[in-house]
């Protein structure tokens, strides 16, 4: 998690949001890895970024405060279901609250084949 933006932004100190992801992850990466069509899947995923059942969800909350707009949520949701691991740095790849040197999609995409 060297490049995510949670372990390079200048706020990582006192940052608020990323506790959310970080309790979420587990869920994420359990609906991830459920058998079942892609379409069950895709909302297994999405279930459990908004927080269902167990898992606290965290998009709704990123929207609230501003860190997050609906598209990115979609577009998230989108890539977790193309790829193959889901990471924190993952979750956190669209958070517009990100204040830190510039970060570059292609290198994060290597990282994650």
């Amino acid at each position: 998690m060297v490049d995510a933006k949670c372990e390079r932004c200048m706020r990582r100190e006192v940052c608020s949001l990323r506790s959310l992801p970080e309790k979420t992850l587990p869920w994420v990466v359990e609906a991830h890895r459920s058998p079942g069509s892609e379409w069950d899947r895709t909302h297994r995923i999405g279930r459990a970024l908004r927080g269902c059942g167990s898992s606290p969800g965290y998009v709704e909350d990123w929207r609230i405060a501003g860190a997050l707009s609906a598209e990115d949520v979609s577009e998230l949701l989108r890539s977790i279901v193309e790829n193959q691991d889901v990471s924190l740095a993952h979750l956190c790849s669209f958070c517009r609250q990100y204040q830190g040197p510039l970060f570059d999609d292609s290198r994060w995409g290597e990282r994650m084949a």
